[in-house]
């Protein structure tokens, strides 16, 4: 498993107002280095490697997830109408399962971090397919290119999984849709997992947690799902 997590203080939040919204959570679909073309592999593994984009409080995160597994590393990201600027970037990496993934994986992470200014030009449109598409260009030209849709990105759909309440106080419920869950896991704000259940329930009790920000990984034979979730 391979994970990296950028994330950036704002720095001149006042220029943050823009036309095309990049907070969402995104699939990557493509990479393109070197005029060259490297689709993400499509296997139960790579259904979680998520993009994140989100204002949590008093900062913008900017997260970047492979295989399944969560560790954090704090920092911060702001962005203006086209570009996206990224400081004290931080990582970590790890093998995925799939040799494939953690190629990959080398490959999108290495696009940041090769990156000297950490500026990356950005657009989002509607692709061919009417999903959104978010393409990040670093300083050689390069491109990730993301796609947001609610179905998953492969052959297959991402099964429908809400929790509630959320925030929640004391049990986090998970409603789903025809999906057979085998395990689940929480990981907290810093990658450490802190609850782990090898069965299917509905229901998790997370009322001996602090409160914050956590992850809950779900995980089922047609692959594995990362939920956010506050506990208060």
């Amino acid at each position: 498993m391979r994970k990296i997590i950028l994330q950036f203080f704002i720095l001149f939040f006042g220029i943050l107002s823009h036309s095309q919204s990049i907070e969402d959570n995104w699939h990557i679909k493509q990479l393109v280095i070197n005029g060259i073309t490297y689709d993400a592999p499509i296997n139960e593994e790579t259904n979680s490697f998520i993009l994140f984009i989100y204002w949590e409080w008093d900062i913008y995160v900017f997260d970047n997830y492979h295989c399944g597994r969560l560790s954090n590393a704090y920092g911060g990201f702001w962005f203006d109408e086209d570009t996206i600027y990224l400081n004290k970037l931080e990582y970590s990496f790890e093998d995925c399962a799939f040799e494939e993934n953690t190629v990959f994986s080398n490959l999108h992470f290495n696009f940041y971090l090769d990156d000297s200014d950490q500026e990356y030009g950005y657009l989002v449109e509607a692709n061919s397919d009417g999903d959104q598409q978010l393409t990040i260009t670093n300083e050689f030209g390069d491109q990730a290119i993301y796609i947001n849709r609610n179905l998953n990105i492969y052959s297959y759909n991402i099964p429908l999984i809400t929790l509630h309440p959320n925030p929640t106080l004391n049990t986090l419920f998970i409603a789903s849709e025809n999906l057979e869950i085998t395990s689940l896991s929480i990981f907290n704000f810093s990658g450490q997992k802190v609850i782990k259940i090898k069965e299917a329930t509905s229901e998790i009790d997370v009322s001996t947690l602090q409160s914050g920000i956590y992850f809950l990984e779900i995980t089922s034979e047609e692959g594995t799902i990362i939920k956010k979730f506050v506990k208060k």
